[in-house]
């Protein structure tokens, strides 16, 4: 009895977890505000629940890491290409938006740091 209870609770625990790092990957992230470049929008520190689906999510690139514990837990073994998914809405004038750091050269595109930026102008 106690080995068939055990079995349905590891599965069930299984299927949070993989159910969480789908939400993680596609839908909400949390990102918490390292600079003081939005001081005037958010303060140092604060912490902004991301909504993924509104822009485009980006399909994870880096498939061997370690999720919960930021960028800093990852192989390079295996890499997927650059894809996402089509977006729910264009981005405008005045959003703001959290992009990961394009002037790093040395990890790959997903694991960059992420910095937030308000959208001063569209090409």
């Amino acid at each position: 009895m106690k080995s068939i209870i055990f079995k349905i609770n590891f599965k069930i625990i299984i299927l949070i977890i993989i159910a969480l790092l789908i939400i993680k990957a596609f839908v909400f992230d949390i990102y918490k505000v390292n600079s003081s470049e939005m001081e005037d929008t958010y303060k140092q520190g604060k912490l902004l629940l991301i909504n993924k689906l509104s822009c485009s999510p980006r399909f994870p690139i880096t498939v061997l890491s370690i999720p919960f514990f930021g960028n800093k837990i990852y192989s390079e073994l295996i890499q997927l290409p650059y894809y996402r998914i089509a977006g729910l809405k264009n981005i405008s004038h005045g959003d703001i938006v959290i992009y990961n750091n394009p002037v790093e050269h040395d990890p790959p595109i997903d694991k960059k740091k992420t910095k937030i930026s308000r959208i001063l102008a569209l090409p």
